[in-house]
């Protein structure tokens, strides 16, 4: 959708909706949705789009942005986010992806026997702390009663593989090859 637009200016307007629709989400708490969206905000066929992302540099925007990428950091294993989770009020949808890490981490980095043959019952008691958080949240639903208009958007729209969102970023916003000094002695560059 935010390729759709020929315009860079368009392109930005796109492009600020998705942030405040990532906005809405993260203060709905739906994490997992909002990581969806900064996801696809810092894929290669939308990251690359400088002229576009320049007419939202300095906006508030753009600030907001911003706050939900510190959120949702990877760094120091997604500290904010689990601290933001932890005082979340429910309804809540976690950003999945930490908490299969989580599982993943604990079930691959522990072995199910110690090594006098008895169960290692603490791996087990942290792969229940994971499933727990994940299942508290599941508690309480939302009430949203859909939007036809939208739904319909939604399944309508074509959806283009990385390979396709590539070519048609490259298409609405060529951009300029910069080749690095150390790399010009080569006689391919």
């Amino acid at each position: 959708m935010i390729l759709s637009p020929s315009k860079a200016k368009n392109r930005a307007k796109m492009m600020e909706k998705f942030i405040n629709i990532a906005k809405i989400l993260r203060d709905m708490g739906n994490f997992n949705t909002t990581m969806a969206i900064i996801g696809a905000m810092n894929t290669s066929s939308i990251h690359r789009l400088v002229q576009t992302r320049e007419l939202l540099q300095g906006k508030e925007v753009w600030a907001t942005f911003k706050e939900l990428e510190h959120l949702m950091s990877s760094e120091r294993s997604f500290f904010e986010y689990r601290q933001a989770l932890k005082i979340q009020k429910l309804p809540c949808i976690p950003y999945l992806g930490v908490h299969l890490g989580d599982l993943l981490s604990i079930s691959e980095g522990n072995r199910d026997f110690r090594q006098d043959g008895t169960i290692h019952w603490q791996k087990f008691c942290l792969l229940t702390e994971v499933i727990s958080t994940v299942i508290h949240f599941q508690s309480e639903p939302y009430v949203v009663q859909p939007d036809p208009f939208i739904s319909r958007v939604i399944t309508d729209t074509h959806v283009l593989d990385d390979e396709e969102l590539y070519t048609k970023s490259v298409g609405t916003e060529p951009g300029k090859l910069h080749h690095s000094r150390s790399l010009s002695k080569f006689n391919f560059f």
